[in-house]
């Protein structure tokens, strides 16, 4: 998984930096502007399909990037840091959506064994059978104390199988960090300009 890093601080401000930006006509700044977008977008829009909610958040991701990367660069006024630590987590979570995060990681408290047996009635097809070979559940679910107490107060029925209960808290987990990064989008975003 990628871990993303708050975007250095510049010393100064783009209001005291003398650049060439500063004596170019606005025209020609944004013509440079406009080539750069393409030079920027150009591997991401060809790497884009129209099938899976991970392209969405690819595309998300690098406009969020490029927006924080934008903003702290230039550092034009004091809720920079701020900012930069927003969309440094807005980041971070879109990446642990689309890695599984939460999935993944009951991985290392599990070890299964999957045996595929070719089914009768297709040939050329399997089936897939796992079996639990070692657990240690209960280090997971001390580890999510919150997010068991909250599965199981909706389902008492997970009490049963810790497989079962393992698989509600990755849900949970997942859903909430949904709901986290469109709330910080929701709630941040408009403060995030140049």
């Amino acid at each position: 998984m990628n871990k993303y890093t708050k975007h250095p601080l510049p010393p100064n401000s783009a209001w005291d930096r003398k650049t060439w930006r500063r004596y170019a006509p606005i025209w020609f700044k944004e013509f440079i502007d406009g080539i750069k977008n393409l030079i920027d977008w150009l591997p991401i829009i060809w790497k884009d399909r129209h099938w899976d909610d991970s392209y969405i958040f690819e595309v998300l991701k690098h406009k969020l990037l490029l927006h924080r990367n934008h903003l702290v660069d230039q550092y034009r006024h004091t809720d920079i840091p701020t900012v930069n630590r927003d969309i440094t987590i807005c980041l971070n979570l879109i990446e642990r959506i689309q890695d599984d995060y939460y999935a993944m990681e009951t991985y290392d408290y599990h070890k299964s064994e999957f045996k595929f047996t070719p089914c009768e009635d297709m040939p050329g097809y399997s089936t897939m059978d796992s079996t639990i070979v070692s657990e240690n559940f209960d280090a997971y679910f001390a580890l999510h104390k919150c997010a068991v107490k909250k599965c199981l107060k909706q389902n008492r029925s997970l009490s049963g199988s810790k497989e079962n209960l393992a698989r509600a808290v990755v849900e949970y987990k997942q859903a909430q960090c949904h709901k986290l990064l469109f709330r910080i989008l929701s709630e941040r975003m408009t403060w995030w300009w140049d």
